[in-house]
């Protein structure tokens, strides 16, 4: 699996592809539905046409429900139609499977449609439980580990989010200070990512000139922001103070960005609580601002080419930087680098045919 600090992951916004399942009685009624979290990853338990024992990620960025090849042969599903999905590396042509049983954390769906993607493509979960799970409403506590089904009241509590809302998705409307975008309300990915377009749109406003960056720089010495931490990030009247935003890669593809400017993440979601009403078309928030905290790293960025492993950035001014590694150097060793708090990493690099150990400290970068 990808690591958070190494930007987008595969979560998907999907377009043009709204597949219906039936709404059973059971989800007409009030029901909680337990999350569980695996590296900013949130899985409910999943029965498939009476089998048992699966594990899906909840991804409200997917406009349909995904599951894994290997489920679909093994179970023997029946293969539907082919259809175009738009996904992470763009659009493509697959195929959609029928489910007689289809229940989510205890709440039956009953007869549903999924698409059937290859597990690589899932990152090894089985599958995915999209946004239609939420149909009519519902109210989502990722940090509690729960979703409530049907909680049409508990919006009342809560602070109205500009927002679209449909039977395809949540969308956030706001974002920085002076330039006003369309933000995916996405579980399925892990950070706050903006698109290249909408970085590009913001760099002349104020908010961004005075925003704290992580810049990068290769061999060659281009510098690319790689994020950085605006003010705030407003939708209406819900804001979101120093949020830790990415910037997503140009790779010429409509992929997670067509028609959106950004994905919200579980980094931004998670300390919330979140009512999505597809029925009135809101959305609505509650909860305590959480502590700003910081992103810990070393400041450098590692790849390969040719069986040879090398630094590819570091950047300006970080511990790496401090500590005399540059772009291009080889690296023999890296030992892993905390996530969450303050530590040590150590690298061990080939500088001209010359080994040398680096004790890096791990600190905020942000």
């Amino acid at each position: 699996m990808v690591n958070r600090r190494q930007g987008l992951q595969t979560a998907v916004a999907l377009a043009g592809l709204a597949l219906s399942g039936g709404v059973s009685r059971a989800q007409s009624r009030p029901a909680v539905v337990s999350l569980s979290e695996q590296r900013s990853r949130f899985l409910v338990e999943v029965a498939v046409d009476g089998t048992s024992g699966y594990r899906f990620v909840l991804d409200t960025g997917a406009t349909a429900h995904f599951i894994s090849t290997r489920l679909v042969d093994q179970l023997r599903l029946p293969r539907i139609e082919e259809r175009t999905v738009r996904g992470a590396g763009g659009p493509g042509r697959d195929t959609v499977v029928g489910i007689a049983r289809f229940n989510v954390g205890g709440v039956e769906m009953g007869r549903s449609r999924a698409v059937a993607w290859a597990p690589e493509r899932l990152e090894d979960h089985d599958g995915l439980v999209g946004y239609p799970f939420l149909f009519p409403r519902a109210v989502i506590a990722l940090r509690e580990g729960r979703i409530s089904l049907g909680a049409a009241d508990a919006a009342a509590a809560l602070t109205p989010v500009r927002a679209e809302v449909t039977r395809s998705q949540a969308l956030l409307l706001g974002g920085v200070a002076g330039a006003d975008g369309r933000f995916v309300f996405d579980t399925g990915s892990q950070a706050c990512t903006i698109s290249p377009a909408y970085h590009a749109r913001i760099r002349d406003t104020e908010a961004y000139r005075g925003a704290v960056k992580l810049v990068y720089r290769d061999a060659e010495g281009e510098a690319r922001t790689t994020a950085f931490r605006p003010a705030r990030m407003s939708f209406g009247d819900f804001a979101v103070a120093d949020p830790i935003v990415r910037v997503g890669e140009a790779d010429g593809r409509e992929g997670v960005f067509h028609g959106v400017d950004g994905l919200l993440g579980v980094s931004l979601l998670r300390p919330y609580s979140w009512a999505v009403d597809q029925a009135a078309g809101t959305l609505s928030v509650g909860g305590e601002a959480p502590q700003r905290l910081g992103w810990y790293g070393s400041g450098m960025r590692v790849a390969q080419a040719g069986g040879r492993s090398y630094v590819s950035a570091v950047a300006d001014h970080g511990p790496a930087f401090e500590a005399g590694v540059r772009p291009g150097q080889g690296v023999v060793s890296l030992s892993a680098a905390p996530s969450d708090v303050p530590g040590l990493q150590v690298v061990e690099l080939l500088d001209r045919g010359v080994r040398r150990l680096v004790e890096l400290e791990t600190r905020a970068l942000l």
